[in-house]
């Protein structure tokens, strides 16, 4: 099975009414003639899937691009339209070439650094920002906030006496809105007395590639040229962007291959949710084919985690926890944490095998029919705290605000570059989702006697998250929400600071 990514294709319907799971890579390989026609960097014929949609099948055509010969030889690039540099290509052709380790290898920086502003810029999509020193008016005081939703789970469950529902945008001093809102400049200026649950750039969060440049601000030492494979910062899996840094990728890759280090892999596409197109691998020749299908990052499969042991089905699962960020201001930052967690098991017994196994490896069960396990937050830290004798769970929420705190720290540290960090809009308040894991590392960590100790691993920053489980298991959710974002209130609204 490891050698059928030699031969693996991929192609996508591009149809913009589909639905995401209908947009997804499909995976092919070819015939015995198709797969028998060998690589060339200058092909003689090129093959292409097609659909036909009368007969709903697909074929691969061939057609020579260069004059053939009689018993010339059929070849065709491997790599046809990826690989933006001859670097990049090398790398890309690794699985049927050992150009790339014998050229390149000892040339290529395994130190990450950021990208350019245009690649922050063209991530944008026209978004405008608020215009500075309008000043913005107070919300009302002497009566309800007039409150415009977009999401049912707020026009159910919203219930504080402030906020008054209405059905038309309008009218409302409070816009919490499902889309995408990009205009903040005409917010500023022709509607400085409305607020609304989004902040200019938030994307710099949300999307996985970007999510990973800001994180790795946060990191405490700049690494030296003996420790390019080390951690930083301690809570971000090592990741590398599969369209702008593969090569570093391959050559970390090697680089560990080398030293003995286990290999395990998530791929995960840049901006899709619910684990969609997302496989976990040690297979390098995988991963390269996962990277011509779609924009990707590549990231540290957790090896290590903290297991939890299910009584149901008598195993040690995976399990990984949802924490809600309130963000009310980013200049100055102040933000809060929900102390109200969400819990996601896997269902069947953690081992690094068998990566195809969806309910083995992975946690997002509530859109299937799999069997749904949940638990309050409170019940699941009396038996974690059982399981773990010595690792008192205060201890683990320390260092999960602490990493919740540095990751917001490092989205709104100033850069030159405006587009490359959150930006302050005194009309903006916002709802984000972190979901993260906990991982056994040999350090030391503060509070601990001895090792080994419990680490919080950032996973990804959702928008707009699914909030229908905490609405279930607390009906006053979105009264806290709204209290500490619109209100300042934060007494008894189950939050905390983040410092």
């Amino acid at each position: 099975m490891t050698c059928m990514w030699k031969y693996s294709q991929s192609y996508s319907i591009g149809n913009q009414n589909f639905e995401a799971e209908e947009r997804l890579p499909i995976w092919y390989i070819m015939d015995e003639f198709g797969s028998r026609i060998q690589h060339a960097d200058c092909p003689t014929v090129r093959v292409v899937p097609f659909f036909y949609m009368i007969e709903q099948a697909t074929y691969s055509i061939m057609f020579p691009i260069t004059d053939l010969d009689e018993n010339e030889e059929v070849t065709r690039d491997f790599v046809e339209g990826s690989g933006s540099d001859e670097i990049t290509r090398s790398a890309l052709l690794a699985p049927w070439s050992t150009e790339f380790p014998e050229k390149f290898l000892n040339s290529v920086s395994l130190e990450q650094g950021e990208p350019s502003s245009d690649y922050f810029s063209a991530s944008r999509m026209t978004e405008t920002l608020p215009i500075t020193g309008i000043e913005i008016p107070d919300l009302p005081k002497d009566q309800p906030i007039r409150t415009y939703v977009e999401y049912a789970f707020i026009r159910d469950y919203l219930k504080h006496p402030r906020f008054q529902l209405v059905d038309n945008p309008d009218e409302a001093e409070i816009l919490w809105l499902s889309s995408h809102f990009k205009d903040f400049k005409m917010l500023s200026e022709n509607f400085p007395f409305k607020r609304i649950n989004q902040f200019p750039c938030e994307h710099l969060l949300t999307v996985k590639d970007l999510l990973c440049i800001i994180a790795r601000r946060a990191k405490k030492n700049p690494c030296t040229s003996k420790e390019v494979l080390k951690n930083e910062p301690c809570w971000l899996p090592t990741t590398f962007n599969l369209k702008t840094e593969l090569p570093k990728l391959v050559a970390y890759y090697m680089a560990q291959k080398k030293l003995g280090i286990p290999n395990y892999w998530i791929i995960k596409p840049w901006n899709l949710a619910r684990s969609m197109d997302t496989h976990i691998t040690d297979n390098l020749d995988m991963i390269l084919r996962l990277a011509v299908s779609g924009p990707k990052i590549c990231q540290k499969y957790i090896d290590r985690p903290v297991l939890f042991y299910r009584e149901d089905i008598n195993a040690k699962i995976k399990f990984d926890l949802r924490y809600i960020i309130l963000l009310s201001s980013v200049d100055p930052l102040k933000a809060f944490v929900y102390q109200r967690f969400w819990i996601r098991f896997a269902n069947k017994p953690f081992e690094l095998d068998n990566f195809d196994e969806y309910e083995r490896h992975f946690t997002v069960m509530n859109y299937s029919a799999s069997n749904l396990h949940q638990m309050f937050c409170h019940d699941f830290v009396r038996y974690f705290e059982e399981q773990n004798p010595g690792q008192e769970w205060p201890k683990i929420e320390e260092r999960i605000f602490s990493m919740l705190s540095a990751l917001l720290k490092a989205s709104t540290e100033k850069t030159a570059d405006s587009m490359s960090s959150l930006t302050s809009a005194p009309q903006s308040r916002a709802m984000y989702a972190v979901d993260l894991m906990l991982a056994w590392t040999d350090n030391v960590l503060d509070g601990d006697d001895t090792g080994p100790s419990i680490q919080p691993m950032l996973l990804e920053v959702n928008w707009a998250p699914d909030c229908k489980r905490a609405c279930v298991y607390y009906k006053e959710f979105f009264d806290d929400v709204f209290s500490v974002l619109f209100l300042d209130e934060t007494e008894g609204r189950h939050v905390h600071l983040l410092e």
